[in-house]
């Protein structure tokens, strides 16, 4: 009974739909295909269709037109990011919110690939090929300030100075904080200060402890693990900015062979969205008001070229691998870095005699290690 009356309901007036939609579209099968479907969907029962179809031809081609036009799409977002990235970079740079996005994503290494690749493109353009030869001289002209600004040639300063000091963001332990612990034991820091290294349900002093035997191990809170040859006090926290752009301070004194000296542990929030310079403005200021000399390290999550690491600078600091570096300057992401954001600062009365970079495939960011000499008193 019902079947007779889903025949004459539905059935029949779907094929004679069908042949109507045919008939309309005739000469026209992408308007046929529509048709047809569109009645044949709308006279059958809810949730059934009777009859598929194969999409048309044209179709087809249109969809193979998309993807020919991807590499227009592509050229044209490179050509606009290369523009945008360079006129921030020369002009207002971090200074502002919105512009300190773009300048982080694009540091020289980024532009030097996005010129290579705007002017192939442009090349291709015959009314556009005279600008394919300038972009491409303004793409080598940032590969040659990528190559001056973060690469460093020297002889080697291991051992060089008194006191080796390392910093490394341990990226949260996920590809096993043991590993990590143990390959930063094999530089033998007589200091060194971990960023990241939180994992749960983990025993954090045990695996330090482990590694590092003849070391005090001090869990500083945020993720921030010390690691000193020497004895320390208690340590003091500093939280600067609101929840979601929190950025963790940790400020404790060790007492060296030659007297206290003062670490800074930093890690910086990494969200883009968010006015760094009050952060660095008060960092700048207790580092300032510290009688002893002062080793401020770890992530900061800010690149060297940024204008609010001057501040840092404007309070006597020198950031390590800036006066002693070997190597390649960016830290990360490895196994590619791009952007400069674990750095070591060293005060007055301390003076950085080398600084390389060491990489591990258990974290996204290169360790950082410091030979510190002890500059003689005045």
């Amino acid at each position: 009974m019902y079947g007779g009356f889903r025949v004459i309901m539905f059935v029949v007036p779907s094929s004679i739909a069908c042949r109507v939609a045919r008939k309309v579209g005739e000469g026209r099968p992408g308007k046929s295909f529509l048709l047809e479907r569109a009645l044949t969907i709308g006279l059958s029962p809810p949730g059934r269709s009777f009859q598929t179809f194969p999409m048309p031809n044209e179709s087809a081609a249109t969809r193979r037109s998309w993807w020919r036009r991807i590499p227009g799409i592509a050229g044209k977002c490179a050509v606009a990011l290369f523009v945008l990235g360079l006129a921030v970079r020369l002009t207002v740079r971090d200074r502002w919110v919105v512009a300190n996005t773009l300048y982080y994503a694009t540091p020289w290494s980024i532009l030097f690939v996005l010129g290579c690749l705007s002017a192939v493109w442009l090349r291709r353009r015959r009314a556009a090929r005279p600008l394919a030869w300038v972009t491409g001289l303004v793409a080598v002209a940032c590969a040659g300030i990528w190559f001056s600004t973060s690469w460093r040639t020297g002889p080697s300063a291991r051992g060089a100075g008194d006191v080796r000091a390392m910093t490394w963001n341990l990226a949260h332990g996920r590809w096993g904080l043991e590993g990590l612990a143990k390959a930063a034991a094999m530089h033998e820091p007589d200091i060194a200060l971990f960023v990241e290294a939180d994992p749960s349900r983990i025993d954090v002093r045990a695996i330090f402890k482990s590694a590092f035997p003849e070391h005090h191990v001090f869990l500083l809170g945020g993720g921030i693990v010390l690691v000193s040859r020497w004895p320390g006090g208690d340590a003091r926290a500093y939280q600067f900015g609101s929840e979601k752009t929190e950025s963790r301070i940790r400020e404790i004194d060790l007492a060296t062979p030659w007297g206290t000296w003062t670490v800074f542990g930093c890690d910086m929030a990494s969200n883009t969205l968010y006015q760094r310079e009050p952060h660095f403005r008060e960092l700048a200021e207790r580092i300032a008001g510290c009688p002893h000399p002062v080793i401020c390290t770890g992530d900061f999550n800010t690149p060297l070229d940024s204008l609010h690491v001057e501040k840092l600078r404007a309070g006597g600091l020198t950031e390590a691998f800036e006066a002693a570096g070997e190597g390649y300057l960016p830290t990360w992401p490895v196994p590619a870095p791009v952007l400069s954001l674990d750095q070591m600062w060293i005060s007055k009365g301390l003076k950085p005699v080398g600084c390389v970079r060491r990489w591990n495939w258990r974290s996204d960011h290169a360790a950082v290690i410091t030979e510190i000499g002890i500059e003689p008193a005045p």
